[in-house]
């Protein structure tokens, strides 16, 4: 009985790393900023559509940061509502200019694209305010990334965080590796 419990709750420790690792990502600014793009353009659209889905499937799968999306779209979750009325307006002018009549009628034919629901007026207007976002947040989210990120916190420490030779050394892969996942030295 013991065993079992200690097996469980070794295995449960284990994902849990896993799982921190996969939260942690990649750490270069370009995947920050991608990584909060992705988590910008899912917190402002509304989640009851595929276009949601999409999104954040891509955060998922993509290699990006998914710390930095997974706060980006808790930010703008709560800061959608008070965007929903501009996105409303937004999405009604695009859905009822003339010019694109054509064009709405001949993609909402498309398989899927109604699940998209780009007929909605917030989901269109808050997709295309969140594009519109999109290049000026990638850039200031890329550069606040390399002003303060961890690579230039450790080059900014100097000559006193270099370490000695010997610890400078590569690992040694043994082929064994630790119940975290690590290989053992």
């Amino acid at each position: 009985m013991f065993l079992r419990i200690f097996g469980w709750l070794r295995f449960a420790w284990q994902q849990t790393v896993l799982a921190a690792d996969a939260l942690n990502g990649p750490h270069s600014p370009k995947h920050l900023a991608w990584g909060f793009i992705l988590g910008m353009l899912l917190g402002l659209v509304p989640k009851d559509n595929l276009t949601a889905v999409i999104l954040g499937l891509l955060l998922l799968v993509l290699e990006v940061n998914l710390s930095a999306g997974l706060v980006a779209s808790s930010i703008f979750s709560l800061v959608a509502p008070w965007i929903d009325p501009l996105a409303h307006r937004l999405g009604y002018w695009l859905l009822t200019w003339p010019v694109l009549q054509p064009f709405w009628s001949a993609i909402y034919q498309w398989p899927l694209v109604p699940w998209l629901k780009w007929h909605n007026t917030v989901v269109l207007g808050s997709l295309l305010v969140g594009l519109w976002l999109a290049y000026p947040a990638f850039v200031i989210v890329q550069r606040i990334a390399q002003r303060w990120g961890p690579t230039r916190a450790a080059a900014d420490l100097g000559p006193a965080s270099t370490s000695s030779p010997q610890q400078s050394a590569p690992a040694v892969d043994t082929g064994q590796y630790s119940a975290a996942g690590g290989p053992l030295v």
